[in-house]
């Protein structure tokens, strides 16, 4: 069984890295469990080997206007709602690979599925299962979760 401090560097290393490097932004571990000011894109990738699971990202609109805008190189009122999806899905599946990658080293394969938007959690069974991260990106803040079966 992978331990919860495990996940937890692994999740902080990835989120700090992926964030930094595709959207310019620096994120530090949140104290705060209250997403700033709501969610407004809930996001999710299947991990299917070696071990299975999922990641899931809660945003709040400013934090999804950023990112959009920094990894477009354009305003968010000329961006389409398909460049944007396509934008925060591309983060997600980085994200999800930087943490496979940090959490199981860089010799072990690893498969995801094609990440997805979700409308509503309430998809999702078993969220108690779950292990809740928030982040601060430069005032934002926001959540991963992720849930793993060996």
């Amino acid at each position: 069984m992978i331990s919860h401090d495990t996940v937890k560097d692994a999740m902080l290393r990835a989120i700090e890295e992926t964030f930094l490097n595709m959207a310019f932004l620096d994120v530090m571990p949140s104290q705060s469990r209250e997403i700033s000011p709501k969610v407004s894109q809930l996001i999710y990738i299947d991990i299917t080997r070696p071990v299975r699971g999922m990641l899931l990202l809660y945003l709040p609109l400013e934090l999804k206007q950023k990112i959009a805008e920094t990894i477009h190189s354009g305003s968010w009122e000329d961006l389409t709602p398909r460049q944007i999806d396509d934008c925060l899905l591309e983060v997600l599946n980085v994200l999800a690979g930087n943490f496979l990658l940090e959490l199981l080293g860089q010799n072990t394969k690893y498969n995801i599925s094609f990440p997805q938007i979700v409308f509503d959690e309430e998809e999702f069974e078993h969220t108690e299962d779950f292990h809740d991260f928030f982040f601060d990106a430069e005032g934002n803040i926001f959540q991963a979760s992720v849930r793993l079966e060996e």
